[in-house]
């Protein structure tokens, strides 16, 4: 989804999905891997923060009430000469973001779905509820990729303390000998 479509095009998009019988109710995109809000470069982050407002506002204009957002990155093995961010500096830099978010999500009523994502950040479910539950916001919680715990952890005990944090989960197939 380009962040310049318009109010008008989100309309026509809403308009084609359900006439075909499809109900839209998530939306995601790949910029918090270039925008990473946890970026100790305070242009990319705030550019991060921008992309995430936007696509909030686009995801109203959708009827979409939850969007995926990547909580920026620690390090990724699987992008090139990725920049690695300390671990309290991501943390703070995100926390401090989705705290800048939290009342744009409330105002659009779309919630931010933090994605655990292979990002070496938020590796824990008890991390990932903490950092949710500082937000102090029912528009901020997990977009919970069920694939993406296998090689560290268990998809059930996720799930278990995320409880009603959890606003979308991913499901594929994923082969745990395919990760090793």
């Amino acid at each position: 989804m380009p962040l310049a479509i318009t109010q008008a095009e989100c309309q026509s998009i809403v308009s084609q999905a359900s006439n075909a019988g499809i109900r839209l109710v998530g939306l995601a995109s790949g910029f918090g891997w270039k925008y990473p809000i946890t970026s100790t470069d305070a242009s990319t982050r705030q550019r991060g923060i921008e992309v995430i407002a936007r696509s909030l506002e686009i995801a109203r204009w959708l009827d979409i009430d939850a969007l995926l957002v990547v909580p920026g990155l620690v390090g990724a093995i699987f992008i090139e000469n990725c920049k690695v961010t300390p671990y309290d500096v991501a943390y703070a830099n995100a926390a401090s973001a989705i705290a800048e978010l939290a009342p744009i999500a409330e105002l659009h009523r779309v919630s931010l779905g933090i994605e655990n994502v292979w990002n070496m950040f938020l590796l824990s479910p008890l991390e990932m509820r903490d950092f949710i539950d500082a937000a102090h916001s029912p528009f901020v919680g997990s977009y919970f990729d069920v694939g993406n715990v296998i090689v560290s952890g268990y998809a059930q005990h996720w799930i278990k303390i995320l409880g009603s944090r959890i606003k979308r989960i991913h499901i594929k197939d994923f082969k745990r000998s395919a990760a090793v």
